[in-house]
């Protein structure tokens, strides 16, 4: 609120000269009530994670209003749009999209007194890239127990999110109850995985940087300890 000061006015009228002169003094006053000072709109600023915006399906997207701000220092309230039909509310959300596809992402930032503005992003939904192997074989341990190795030779290369590996044992089409011992070696000849006594079954995992520090070829291997199976292994790696 601000008071304005009394504004006078003098003004001085000279008329004639000489004898007869005049004098009018005229005096203007003026008052105004306190003012308050306009409201100004704040401004709305998105940034995600990752900063190009490309992502796949099911990956999570970070989204961040931190940067927006308001001239007069106002708190803010932060809504988000994702482009699907989901929406979130605060500074910092995240969000993962089902189907691939370019989803506007729309920040809405408002103050106290109801002034708004917005932002917009687009996020680049993509299915993931797949190679895919699969092998087949049978694997026998003799009755000295001197056993035979499978090797399913598989590559890692650049830019892999994930690994997943599916099999079957089976001894005259039954899933054997025979004890196998299943090992998965990345290209450094490392164990990443070893599982004992399993027949059938599923294993997956998702790359960090130390295991990307050992690209290329990669093996699963099966071990009988006793009899004689088939296997049937698929080997999924997305990108």
């Amino acid at each position: 609120m601000k008071k304005l000061s009394l504004l006078v006015l003098l003004l001085l009228l000279i008329a004639g000269a000489g004898a007869g002169a005049g004098y009018w003094f005229l005096v203007l006053e003026a008052d105004e009530d306190e003012l308050e000072q306009e409201n100004r709109a704040p401004q709305a600023t998105i940034t995600v994670t990752p900063v190009d915006g490309q992502v796949l399906v099911n990956e999570t997207v970070s989204f961040r209003g931190h940067q927006s701000s308001d001239p007069d220092g106002d708190s803010l309230t932060y809504v988000w749009e994702f482009g699907d039909s989901n929406s979130s509310s605060g500074i910092s959300v995240s969000h993962a999209y089902d189907a691939e596809g370019a989803y506007t992402v729309r920040l809405t930032v408002t103050d106290p007194a109801g002034l708004n503005d917005f932002a917009e992003t687009v996020i680049t939904v993509a299915e993931p890239q797949v190679e895919t192997f699969e092998g087949e074989g049978t694997v026998s341990c003799q009755l000295t127990g001197n056993c035979d190795t499978e090797d399913v030779p598989f590559e890692v290369k650049q830019g892999a999110a994930l690994a997943s590996m599916a099999w079957d044992l089976t001894q005259n089409g039954v899933i054997t109850t025979a004890e196998v011992t299943i090992t998965i070696y990345n290209s450094t000849d490392d164990a990443v995985y070893n599982e004992t006594g399993q027949g059938q079954g599923e294993y997956s995992t998702e790359f960090s940087g130390a295991d990307l520090e050992s690209l290329g070829e990669w093996k699963w291997e099966i071990e009988a300890e006793q009899g004689s199976m088939d296997w049937n292994v698929t080997i999924r790696i997305e990108y």
